[in-house]
């Protein structure tokens, strides 16, 4: 389906007038909204008989582009003569009602299809006519839209305000509950947009019976874009036969505990990860940094030597250990920071900072 940045600001306009009509369907209408300036939509009416309100009925000859990409519908009339039977008109005159398009579902089964998407992208457009203000809309639509998006699906860290951008796209298939591709998923992530990420994955689990691995990615998400809640919301009484996909969903849950402050239920929650799937390094991580967030970091590096050896790489426990000295009490950021130092200054010698923090109160360490 087109994406509803082509709809111009003409059809804005006719929108709420056209919008009961629409629906109850004038054809004509409802495919030129649906159409917009798309010339391949507009080739699905070749062949389609048509009626004009004055002319009478007729037949679509052609589709045919113009100076500029203007495009023109080509009408052969049946009770015009012959020297005068064909006529062209703009898009503009199926929009303000001019023609039926009497044979377009008999001829086009596709067309119940199309009338579908119609419906369904015209709601969402009057809605944000109903949320942002029709005087608003008018005066740039998109745009208005486009900042309403970004503050709905938190994404306002991404610079690109313009609507021709690739968000905007993304961000208007999940207002329209369309699930997104791998290479949207992919955009997403490598661009640290986490919140449209957990938004699709949520959606995706809601959508199941049972647990999937759908429900640990969206909690994982919402944790990265800074909603722990949300993680926790999700993910509350689920159970699964899959010892291996609970484990993930109870770690993702000691996780968010973790970023809550909240060390005891996540210490508990990632204990029981363990027994479950004991061969699964990612619980150990979250253990090792709770052990190092709550002043035991002795007991923490027994859980991280072990993530390792079950396949953690380096640098992934190494980002469990920052973040661990980064979310401690000061008390407990001293200790664990002390206990590196002494253990290797070499290779620890990136938790200074955090002592010279603690000593000067100042993160700009020299």
């Amino acid at each position: 389906m087109e994406s509803l940045d082509r709809i111009n600001t003409f059809d804005i306009r006719i929108l709420d007038e056209y919008f009961e009509y629409i629906v109850d369907i004038n054809e004509g209408v409802a495919f030129a909204v649906l159409a917009g300036k798309n010339l391949e939509t507009w080739n699905f009416l070749t062949d389609v008989p048509v009626t004009h309100k004055i002319i009478g009925e007729g037949v679509v000859n052609r589709i045919r582009i113009g100076q500029e990409s203007q495009i023109f519908i080509e009408i052969e009339f049946t009770d015009l003569p012959e020297d005068s039977k064909y006529k062209k008109f703009l898009p503009d005159a199926f929009f303000r009602g001019f023609f039926s398009c009497v044979g377009l579902q008999q001829k086009k089964p596709q067309w119940l299809i199309l009338k579908q998407q119609l419906i369904k992208k015209i709601t969402t457009r009057i809605n944000f006519i109903k949320i942002l203000g029709k005087d608003k809309i008018s005066k740039g639509e998109d745009e208005a839209i486009f900042a309403y998006l970004r503050k709905k699906y938190r994404s306002n860290s991404y610079e690109d305000h313009s609507p021709l951008s690739n968000l905007y796209r993304i961000l208007i298939m999940l207002e329209e509950h369309e699930e997104l591709g791998e290479e949207d998923l992919n955009w997403l992530e490598n661009r640290k947009l986490f919140c449209p990420l957990a938004v699709h994955y949520e959606r995706l689990a809601l959508d199941e019976e049972e647990p999937s691995w759908n429900l640990p990615k969206a909690s994982s998400y919402w944790r990265k874009a800074g909603y722990p809640n949300r993680a926790l919301t999700i993910t509350a009484g689920k159970e699964s036969y899959d010892k291996k996909l609970l484990s993930a969903i109870k770690t993702s849950r000691g996780g968010a505990f973790r970023d809550l402050k909240m060390l005891q239920d996540a210490l508990c929650l990632a204990g029981e990860a363990i027994e479950l799937s004991p061969r699964d390094y990612y619980a150990y991580n979250l253990m090792g940094a709770l052990y190092y967030q709550t002043g035991e970091p002795l007991r923490g590096d027994e859980f991280f030597d072990k993530a390792i050896k079950l396949g953690s790489s380096v640098q992934e426990t190494k980002v469990y250990m920052e973040g661990a000295l980064r979310q401690a009490d000061r008390e407990e950021q001293l200790k664990t920071a002390q206990y590196l130092l002494e253990k290797d200054p070499t290779k620890y010698a990136w938790v200074r900072r955090y002592l010279y923090s603690i000593k000067f109160g100042s993160v700009d360490y020299p």
